[in-house]
């Protein structure tokens, strides 16, 4: 693989990401060395380390969604209540603003405890953990009723 930045600038970058997502690459591998070498200044990492959060933030609530609908993207389910799109939201972290893709639900039920309604503000990561812990629980207690 090469690294992005060599030979062909922007599209060399973007592919790269994309076959990083594909590979299904482990945490460790965005600390390899040769990873970290292909930003050529602090512009570039931070704007990686910008999606990247974005990204994260995104599917930390597709996963909220699948928790509150019982099923997973593209799994048939027996509920009216099902997926209906995204909407966009500009939520300010402690790094600066983020403007993500929040997913929704037919009966505007979901209400996201990472980034809730009508809240402009993620906190930080340890609320994130936090918040993940309260979502198993919450499956949890859901395989526990059917």
């Amino acid at each position: 693989m090469t690294p992005a930045g060599k030979g062909r600038g922007k599209f060399m970058e973007i592919t790269f990401c994309i076959t990083l997502y594909t590979l299904k690459m482990k945490k460790e591998d965005l600390l390899n060395d040769d990873f970290l070498k292909q930003f050529k200044n602090g512009e570039e990492l931070n704007s990686f380390i910008d999606r990247l959060r974005k990204r994260g933030v995104e599917q930390l609530l597709e996963g909220e969604l699948d928790a509150h609908l019982g099923y997973e993207k593209h799994e048939r389910s027996g509920s009216k209540n099902a997926r209906n799109g995204h909407t966009k939201k500009a939520v300010k972290t402690t790094d600066g603003e983020l403007v993500i893709k929040v997913p929704r639900d037919r009966e505007s039920t979901f209400n996201p405890m990472l980034v809730p309604k009508r809240k402009s503000m993620v906190e930080g990561i340890e609320n994130v953990i936090t918040n993940q812990k309260k979502l198993e629980e919450r499956r949890s207690r859901q395989g526990k009723i059917k």
